[in-house]
């Protein structure tokens, strides 16, 4: 018997269904599949393409209920009826139904009773959407719960294609990202879409799409110099699952990075700062001091490690003060950068060992910027002693001045290093009194501006003024 179809929608409740099967029925059951030797079992597939939706008969003239279901590809569908609740007299059931796909009968009146509880059977479809179509006729009340699931048979995964591609050299450090895709069985999960760039998630910078992702590098994820590793995984609705790995060079021209120290957004100059320090061969001194400068004012951890370099090394001393104050402030910006023991020790070096006083005072500032027990040692070390080994002043007496010129300048200056240190300490307290550090932080800022107090009376004293 075929019923056509009425239009009409009905609501339609949907939940989850175990699938397990019931006491009582399982000879039943069994005895259905035996007699429909093409039942299949939603086992047999993996792709959920409608349900668990549940139909219950209403009062009145049977009703034909109508949904859509979406078929991935050419195949078949596996169309399983669960029959009620449970056994008779209280689980429900139907004793009268036919479930239509697209107008053909897949199941029948002919395999419902009250001591049917589950039916299932396979259908041919073909890709794009489907109409199932439900009549019951049966005791009000009664119902069926449905659920169809896509049996094709793939095994191949998708088809990825990554730009750049391996082995590609970039003349930008901001390029197009792209991830094309193509899957011909069931198409892609593109929820399954996971994509690493030199090892950290980058999936949630890409716009993803039916045939491809793509992420359009910005000014705040420009990619580093040299080999980058773009790694992109991806499956299709069996869970076929695809891989692709791309290493490309990146290679920004110097001229477009100096270029870019004028770029009117500061973050550009930043990152060209950042590079051009890593070119010293490529740019002069000018350039140099220019981007210490500013890395100072725009602070970057990653450029830490040839500030510290070039702080080791470099005979210039604007370079060098410059240097050790990009690196307090890229410490100050970065919580990792602060632990390094070796970047604190070289500053405590600079300050009780270094003869410029205007090194000491941005080593001063810089340990400030660090924070730590270590840095606070070297200051405390500072405003108690002095420098390690202090330079021998010379003190020819100056007309009309009671202490010779030469040994003011050099006692100014000492306390100006010092009054720098102090509040670097008390910037270092209060930054262990705000994480909660063990130990008394109250009397230590206490002893700190004590001490600063007393450094500005001896620089007022020496001839500076207060500060």
């Amino acid at each position: 018997m075929r019923v056509p179809r009425s239009g009409m929608v009905l609501p339609i409740i949907i939940f989850l269904f175990s699938g397990c099967m019931r006491e009582g029925e399982a000879e039943q059951t069994a005895l259905s599949g035996e007699e429909r030797p093409n039942a299949c079992t939603l086992l047999d597939a993996t792709v959920p393409v409608f349900g668990p939706a549940e139909f219950r008969r209403a009062k009145g003239k049977p009703q034909t209920v109508t949904a859509i279901f979406d078929v991935p590809a050419r195949g078949e569908v596996c169309l399983s009826v669960v029959n009620g609740s449970g056994p008779p007299p209280h689980g429900e059931r139907i004793s009268s139904a036919w479930l239509f796909i697209d107008d053909v009968l897949v199941i029948g009146p002919e395999a419902f009773s009250q001591n049917v509880g589950e039916i299932s059977t396979p259908h041919a479809v073909e890709a794009g959407p489907h109409n199932l179509s439900v009549r019951l006729a049966s005791v009000p009340g009664s119902f069926i719960t449905v659920e169809i699931r896509f049996l094709h048979k793939d095994t191949e995964p998708p088809v990825l294609a990554l730009q750049p591609a391996n082995g590609d050299v970039l003349d930008t450090d901001m390029p197009l990202i792209r991830v094309a895709y193509r899957d011909d069985g069931v198409g892609v999960d593109l929820a399954s879409l996971h994509a690493m760039l030199n090892g950290n998630e980058v999936t949630d910078r890409f716009a993803i799409g039916d045939d491809e992702a793509a992420w359009q590098v910005g000014i705040d994820d420009y990619l580093e110099e040299g080999p980058n590793d773009l790694s992109v995984t991806l499956s299709d609705r069996m869970g076929n699952e695809a891989s692709a790995t791309s290493i490309f060079l990146v290679a920004t021209p110097t001229e477009v990075l100096l270029a870019d120290m004028e770029h009117e957004d500061w973050r550009y100059r930043r990152r060209s700062a950042y590079k051009l320090l890593y070119r010293p061969d490529e740019i002069t001194l000018y350039w140099q001091r220019r981007c210490l400068k500013q890395l100072a004012e725009t602070p970057e951890p990653k450029a830490s490690e040839r500030l510290v370099a070039i702080i080791e090394s470099t005979i210039d001393h604007i370079s060098r003060m410059t240097a050790v104050t990009a690196l307090g402030e890229a410490a100050w910006i970065d919580e990792g950068l602060r632990q390094d023991e070796e970047a604190v020790e070289l500053l405590c070096d600079i300050l009780l060992d270094q003869p410029a006083f205007s090194l000491q005072a941005a080593a001063s500032r810089a340990l400030g910027m660090f924070g730590g027990q270590r840095a606070l040692d070297c200051l405390d070390e500072y405003t108690t002693s002095g420098p390690r080994d202090p330079p021998e002043p010379n003190c020819t007496p100056y007309p009309g001045l009671s202490i010779p010129q030469d040994c003011l300048v050099d006692q100014y200056a000492r306390n100006m290093v010092g009054l720098q240190a102090v509040r670097a300490s008390i910037r270092i307290a209060g930054m262990e009194h705000a994480v909660g550090n063990p130990g008394d932080m109250g009397e230590a800022r206490r002893y700190f501006l004590e001490r600063l107090r007393d450094i500005s009376q001896q620089l007022e004293q020496s001839g500076g003024g207060a500060p």
